[in-house]
């Protein structure tokens, strides 16, 4: 009989842990799909205080814009830039 009720137990134990995993796995789709990359590293910024990341990210996207347009059609127009 005890054997019974220890697995009784059991079995509830490991079901509870599958449903709270479940709802913590349901959280963060919900969170996910709620929210883009831009949504969350602006958050993470206005959170974390580093508002210095702004003027570096722009720079980087500035750069990387430079480098894709030097290899396309539009690259002699840059060049006269500099």
């Amino acid at each position: 009989m005890q054997t019974d009720l220890s697995g009784g137990i059991l079995n509830s134990i490991k079901w509870w842990e599958m449903m709270k995993k479940n709802k913590e796995e349901q959280k963060f789709e919900d969170i996910e799909s709620d929210s883009g990359i831009i949504r969350e590293f602006w958050e993470f910024i206005c959170e974390n205080k580093k508002f210095w990341l702004i003027p570096l990210i722009i720079i980087l996207l500035l750069l990387g814009l430079l480098i894709f347009l030097g290899g396309t059609s539009a690259a002699p127009f840059i060049y006269t830039i500099f």
